[in-house]
């Protein structure tokens, strides 16, 4: 799993046991190395000079761009293995313990937890104020970002791992034996 910082001058690899590492992206330069304690499956996520990381450790970690230092970490009640979604003021993280954090983007705090009945294998998207997440047993849900209240919510009866698409006012998700699903949003 790969993600680029700011400008594209650094980029972050998670690996399978458990490290990631900063490097410089024009000549491979390794810049530090950070271990999460169990692999990493997703992409970190970064904004404003923080990398946003999960790994199966249970934990999400916030690390400084340019050190790697830890700025806090998170610890679900299981796997995280989906990228986060951050927002301004926001990090939004599912886990395979079934819900869907909430935390306060500069401190980790957990704001809102909400339970989704289904493990969380693909990484929740925001849409303007609303988070749209899928449960592994085939859920769409559409959550406010601020107030975590259920918006709705729609059973697509199959299996789904891959991460919601946004576009032209359409929710697109695939099926893990490949359907493709077009919800509206309006």
């Amino acid at each position: 799993s790969t993600s680029f910082g700011a400008g594209g001058q650094r980029l972050l690899v998670g690996e399978r046991d458990g490290a990631v590492t900063a490097l410089d992206s024009s000549d491979g330069t390794e810049l530090w190395q950070f271990d999460t304690g169990q692999q990493v499956l997703s992409s970190a996520a970064w904004r404003d000079g923080v990398w946003y990381v999960g790994s199966w450790s249970n934990r999400l970690f916030a690390l400084a761009e340019e050190t790697g230092q830890l700025l806090w970490s998170f610890e679900s009640g299981a796997n995280i293995t989906a990228s986060p979604s951050v927002t301004e003021d926001r990090v939004v993280v599912g886990s395979w313990d079934w819900n869907l954090y909430f935390l306060e983007r500069s401190s980790g705090e957990v704001l809102h937890t909400v339970g989704l009945g289904g493990d969380l294998l693909s990484s929740p998207v925001v849409d303007q104020q609303t988070v749209l997440q899928v449960s592994e047993e085939g859920v769409m849900y559409a959550l406010d970002l601020q107030t975590a209240e259920l918006l709705w919510s729609v059973p697509l009866g199959i299996r789904v791992t891959s991460t919601p698409g946004v576009h032209g006012g359409r929710i697109y998700v695939e099926s893990v034996n490949g359907d493709l699903f077009a919800l509206g949003v309006d």
